[in-house]
């Protein structure tokens, strides 16, 4: 009986009064089905990247953690230019809004979007897209011609790319990795995404 086991029988002999004192005991508490998708998972308890043995899988984790950085450093830097720009804590608020209102728009028919493209290819043309929004966004800032209605309409842009782009790879994991590492790897870039989403949270919050 492994450990997870062992504790998920604990806590179920504790709820139900079992004596807790006999393992046998606590084993037959557990129902078989539970037992057996916890013995199944945990054998890659020890092996949390075990998904990332995968070529492909690792290269879209590898290529995607790069580009939740770029996303990050340019969210930090148009907060903050943002804020030198007006100094309004609701302009401020109104760029985070735009962020999140094409993925509140485009969540419910990005599925469909996706189904009809092919994925990898799909992929490809939104990080371009992305790459270039960037550049507009640079060459405006450089050559000091930004204004504020700029920063809205290119982080409208962005996030309806990164809506169509995140649907498009979470639907493209189940072919890049065989049915056992399947979990591993959605968990594996489920939090690499939360993790971007909390960072791209804290310049706005910041200011």
């Amino acid at each position: 009986m492994t450990i997870p086991l062992q504790l998920l029988a604990y806590y179920i002999a504790v709820h139900r009064g079992t004596d807790v004192d006999q393992p046998r005991n606590l084993a037959k508490s557990v129902d078989g089905r539970i037992m057996a998708l916890f013995a199944r998972g945990s054998i890659h308890l020890a092996h949390p990247l075990h998904s990332l043995h995968h070529r492909n899988f690792r290269l879209l984790f590898f290529g995607t953690s790069l580009s939740h950085v770029g996303d990050f450093i340019q969210a930090m830097a148009q907060s903050w230019l943002v804020w030198t720009m007006t100094g309004s804590p609701f302009l401020l608020g109104l760029v985070g809004f735009s962020q999140a209102l094409p993925r509140l728009l485009l969540g419910v028919v990005g599925g469909a979007i996706v189904d009809r493209i092919e994925r990898r290819r799909l992929l490809m043309s939104t990080q371009i897209l992305a790459m270039l929004q960037a550049f507009v966004f640079w060459a405006l800032v450089y050559f000091e011609g930004i204004q504020f209605w700029h920063v809205i309409i290119l982080v409208l842009f962005l996030g309806t790319v990164n809506t169509i782009n995140q649907t498009a790879r979470h639907s493209l994991i189940n072919s890049l990795v065989p049915r056992e590492d399947l979990m591993n790897a959605i968990a594996l870039n489920s939090s690499m995404a939360n993790l971007a989403k909390n960072r791209r949270g804290h310049p706005s919050a910041a200011c």
